[in-house]
């Protein structure tokens, strides 16, 4: 049985040859579906079912139907660094190639929560700009009890420069736990994941429910200018990658391509020979000669076997043109921390040259970007390529990626520290001022002119690091770039091994610190009984207004049913004054006269209806009013008729009890308008339907 992996490849060298039609639906969504199918299905054969790749069918069908409505926008995004060679590429297949790709997920690259850290750190920088640390915290962060705390793994938090421990924990809480209230079914077994969890795939997260009411007040802080100008940042590298991914394929869709025109036009000279009948058969010559070649020289021989190779040749340049590809697609997710060296073995120079103009400059407002549009469940996320390979390229850009550890430090004190030679900076030694009689400055040292622009008094040990010079020179760190960061180096190690209360702080540790406790304490209690009481006259007032609203909707609802009733009494009385009338005319007959005032025949222009009359009645009576009249006699009552009718008439002498009950409650439903007919006499009926027709004009 033929492996599946074995199947994708032959599906790749086979989809170059020949031309496909993928302006038609129905075939470019068999293509996506047989690609994807063929790539997950490899992949559990060779490795078997891994939450790291997110192949679990929710996610990878939500993977493919994305990548499918946004092939026709990535081809645009695109452009000219994609150039179709129909018969050996077209984008439609290596977009469903590459998203179809299976490899590590969001929430596998965010493992160590690297990402949601580098997007809390975002979020407090941006909200630092508009709020100070107090109301940072009490306006936009939880309050957490210690367990919570501890439930933010201990070893992503740092010694930031600029925010808290405390700060980043509950940051970091609010994003992992943003959808902890929705109530979402999580499978057995399930990793956390903080980037695309449960509710977010199943799009159930946007529910009013206290953990996303904390995380969209969190979010709100931002201001939506600086939210916009993230995403768009984003999205500016993922379009900047794909299209360098694209035209590092460039040489290899033109190989592919000069490949494909040679096989082709390889295979028509054979067929040629096939139709010149040139199958080589041993044959005996009528004179009883052996003749190996079946009559065929020995030329016809030699250029058969040539075809046939050349042939075999490019079927196996195609091959290998496909394994170069497919090389080019595993590599490219980690061109950017690749070496000079490893990038030119190993990707082509076109991908080279347009990759030096890609830069992160702030992985932590990326991170931030990612966690957004996967909650706002953005397609660019879920076209899985070039969204994972950002996210790689962010987490491998982080400071804390390498981590801490003491003994490398220690290790590489040792070796590069005895040859040490630069003399330290005297900071203490008054050396600056200005000695102009109008300008006249008092001369300073290095800590003075330090503290009186920054409030802050300069390390002790200013330069901790000097000896990390000789390391760096040999990795190949500029000097400039060494100057910054030992200068950042000296500032920070005495940050970091500062003693609490001294750097940033004003609190002093006298008799008022058990004073000032004890009255924090005392008004936390009242504030929190105040709380109580706001809850549970929110809880009231939630109450009152919801049986208001009850009550506002029945009134409705029974001011309807009484208008209603109001209607139908009104019509009701109506009826019955045309009925008694009616009846009253019949047992009291006049003797019929004609009314010279009313012209007959009559063309009635409105619709009318007639139920009931003799036969001797119907005849006279179309005879005297014609146009659109249809009379109702002796046959079963049209609902369509009495409908479409401007106005129904009824001659009560001839026409069944059941089939006046059933005309009456069609008009009534209908509002249909009723007329009765007075007398017997067609005639005056008529004339009766023509003073109706003229009053209402």
């Amino acid at each position: 049985m033929e492996s599946a992996g074995a199947k994708i490849m032959k599906r790749n060298t086979e989809q170059w040859i020949g031309e496909f039609d993928f302006s038609d639906p129905y075939q470019l969504k068999q293509m996506f579906k047989e690609t994807f199918e063929d790539e997950r299905r490899a992949f559990l054969e060779m490795v078997g079912m891994s939450q790291d790749v997110d192949i679990d069918m929710k996610r990878y069908t939500k993977r493919m139907d994305t990548g499918l409505s946004t092939v026709h926008q990535a081809r645009e995004m695109v452009g000219d660094d994609y150039p179709d060679y129909l018969g050996s590429s077209y984008f439609e297949q290596d977009w469903a190639y590459i998203n179809a790709t299976v490899a590590r997920g969001y929430d596998a690259i965010d493992r160590n929560h690297d990402l949601l850290l580098a997007a809390a750190i975002w979020i407090l920088d941006t909200l630092s700009e508009k709020y100070n640390v107090f109301a940072i915290e009490r306006d936009f962060l939880p309050e957490l009890t210690e367990e919570e705390a501890e439930d933010v793994p201990s070893f992503i938090v740092g010694s930031d420069s600029v925010h808290s421990d405390e700060l980043l924990i509950k940051t970091v809480y609010a994003l992992m736990h943003r959808n902890d209230d929705c109530k979402v079914y999580k499978p057995k077994g399930e990793m956390r994941r903080n980037i695309l969890d449960e509710a977010t795939v199943r799009n159930k997260h946007r529910q009013e429910v206290p953990s996303r009411n904390r995380f969209e007040k969190l979010i709100s802080g931002l201001g939506a200018e600086n939210i916009e100008e993230a995403v768009n940042e984003f999205k500016e590298k993922y379009w900047f990658l794909a299209k360098a991914y694209f035209h590092g394929l460039c040489k290899n869709h033109a190989r592919r391509y000069e490949l494909m025109d040679r096989h082709d036009r390889l295979e028509q000279k054979r067929k040629r020979y096939v139709k010149d009948g040139m199958t080589i058969k041993a044959r005996i010559n009528p004179d009883g000669s052996f003749d190996p070649l079946g009559g065929k020289t020995s030329d016809d021989f030699r250029n058969a076997i040539e075809l046939d190779q050349a042939i075999g040749r490019c079927a196996d340049g195609i091959e290998e043109q496909v394994h170069e590809k497919m090389n080019y697609t595993d590599m490219f997710k980690e061109a950017l921390i690749m070496s000079e060296t490893e990038a030119e073995e190993m990707m082509p120079e076109e991908f080279r040259e347009r990759m030096k103009d890609f830069r992160i400059e702030n992985p932590y407002r990326l991170a931030f970007a990612l966690l957004y549009l996967a909650d706002r469940g953005d397609d660019l996320i879920w076209n899985y390529y070039f969204g994972t390979c950002l996210a790689s390229m962010i987490a491998d850009t982080l400071p804390w990626k390498y981590g801490f550890d003491d003994f490398f430090n220690a290790e590489l004190k040792y070796k590069y520290g005895e040859n040490e030679s630069e003399p330290l900076p005297d900071i203490f030694r008054v050396q600056y001022g200005n000695d102009d009689f109008e300008h006249f400055e008092e001369p300073k040292n290095m800590a003075q002119l330090m503290y009186e622009l920054t409030e802050t008094i300069m390390p002790r040990d200013i330069d901790p690091y000097q000896w990390v010079g000789n390391y760096w020179n040999e990795i190949g760190v500029s000097e400039q770039d060494q100057k910054i960061m030992r200068l950042a180096m000296g500032v920070m190690n005495a940050y970091r091994w500062r003693v609490p209360g001294t750097y940033k702080q004003r609190e002093t540790e006298n008799s008022q610190s058990d004073t000032l406790i004890a009255k924090t304490a005392d008004l936390q209690e009242k504030v929190r009984l105040l709380e109580a009481k706001v809850n549970a006259l929110a809880k009231e007032n939630k109450s009152l207004k919801e049986a208001s609203w009850n009550a506002a909707k029945q009134s409705a609802r029974l001011s309807e049913k009484l208008e209603t009733a109001f209607r139908e009494t009104k019509a009701d009385r109506e009826e019955l004054a045309k009925l008694r009338e009616a009846i009253f005319v019949s047992q009291n007959p006049e003797p019929e006269v004609p009314d010279n005032t009313v012209s007959l025949p009559f063309e009635a222009k409105e619709r009318i209806i007639v139920c009931g009359g003799h036969d001797s009645f119907v005849k006279q009576f179309t005879q005297l009013i014609t146009g659109n009249v249809r009379i109702l006699s002796n046959v079963k009552i049209n609902e369509d008729l009495i409908r479409n009718a401007d106005t129904i008439w009824i001659q009560t002498n001839a026409l069944s009890h059941s089939d006046y009950y059933k005309i009456m409650d069609l008009c009534r439903k209908m509002g249909k308008p009723v007329n009765y007919f007075l007398y017997a006499s067609a005639r005056k009926c008529a004339e009766q339907v023509v003073k109706e027709s003229q009053n209402r004009k």
